[in-house]
């Protein structure tokens, strides 16, 4: 007969406590990122506020149900809630993030002086036009102050650009950010059996020669298609002809 007092050596040795504890860090870290307070998803697990209180400091211990809804509220996998994989929010900003917003401003300031010039319109004409004065825009544009974004948005309903025309996506650590959060947006609105295929290991192949495909130029992706049709002919005729030999 087991030990009965192994299930308590068990969970409250010195590295459960220390898992607990980390579990519920993230959970409070991923809880502050997503700007929640603890009554909000206490509330919707069904749980009093100073109980997410101990959970979060370690104190106590969530059921997984408990966790999967926490995760669902905080719309991350469980595996992340558990330390298995990592969000990219919660990611250490770059070691030089001041020059890269510096940069970056350098850059807004170009593309505003960009959609100006090709407009053919004056630095008073523009800040006339959108209330700003001539001095704060040159400074925008020469990258020496950086617009807000009331501002931004104000210059770029002027010119009538998009915001994808102000952002580098791609492009340096907060540019990749920006496209790695796309991407899985625009994954989480896929079909069902989309994404079941796409996280399939064993699609890896046919997603590996779809990319080969997309890069490919026109003129070679209609000769591949023709020459899959002639093979789709043959087997065809190949087939009617066995078929009639049968029959004869």
């Amino acid at each position: 007969m087991p030990d009965s007092d192994a299930t308590p050596s068990l969970v409250n040795n010195a590295t459960a406590i220390e898992r607990r504890k980390t579990i519920g860090g993230l959970i409070r870290s991923i809880r502050e990122i997503a700007g929640r307070k603890p009554k909000d998803i206490a509330d919707f697990v069904g749980i009093s506020a100073p109980t997410l209180s101990s959970i979060e400091t370690g104190e106590k211990e969530a059921s997984l149900p408990q966790l999967e809804a926490i995760a669902y509220y905080l719309r991350v996998p469980v595996h992340t809630l558990l330390g298995m994989n990592t969000l990219a929010t919660a990611e250490k900003p770059p070691a030089n993030l001041d020059e890269i917003i510096r940069l970056r401003g350098h850059i807004v300031g170009a593309r505003l002086k960009q959609a100006r010039m090709t407009r053919g319109e004056s630095a008073h004409d523009t800040a006339e036009a959108t209330g700003l004065s001539s001095a704060t825009l040159q400074s925008f544009e020469m990258g020496k102050k950086q617009p807000t974004i009331t501002e931004l948005e104000a210059l770029m309903a002027h010119f009538t650009l998009s915001l994808d025309d102000m952002l580098d996506m791609g492009i340096g650590p907060l540019g990749e950010a920006q496209l790695l959060h796309q991407q899985r947006a625009q994954f989480d609105i896929l079909p069902a059996e989309l994404r079941g295929f796409v996280c399939d290991p064993k699609s890896l192949p046919t997603l590996h020669l779809a990319v080969r495909l997309r890069n490919l130029p026109p003129e070679q992706l209609k000769a591949l298609a023709a020459a899959f049709g002639a093979l789709a002919e043959h087997a065809a005729a190949a087939r009617e002809a066995g078929e009639a030999e049968t029959i004869g």
